[in-house]
């Protein structure tokens, strides 16, 4: 389940982003990007098993992506980092949507 393992790679990395995160924002921001990041996944895992998860799987990754784009404009994410990301979300949503599409085909 390649779709699987990309978002779990996502989310180690969403905990060792926050790991870097001032003390302050631990308990806020960090923690509702960690939340997002574990949904993605758990999402698409119980998708296997009930239709309609991978829908609320994708709908977790906007969340992230909203959540990185408010990361960068509170100066915690360098423009580099923040390209990375926004570059891979696009690739695991564009994996996500596939792989709904072709369960319903």
């Amino acid at each position: 389940m390649p779709v699987w393992k990309n978002v779990v790679t996502m989310a180690k990395y969403v905990f060792q982003l926050t790991d870097k995160f001032p003390n302050s924002e631990v308990i806020g921001l960090a923690r509702q990007m960690r939340r997002a990041a574990v949904r993605t996944f758990s999402n698409i895992s119980e998708g296997f098993g009930r239709a309609g998860r991978l829908e609320i799987s994708g709908a977790s990754m906007f969340e992230f992506k909203g959540q990185i784009l408010f990361t960068y404009e509170v100066g915690l994410l360098s423009d580099a980092v923040l390209n990375i990301q926004l570059n891979q979300i696009s690739a695991w949503l564009e994996e996500v949507n596939k792989l709904i599409k072709s369960l319903s085909d």
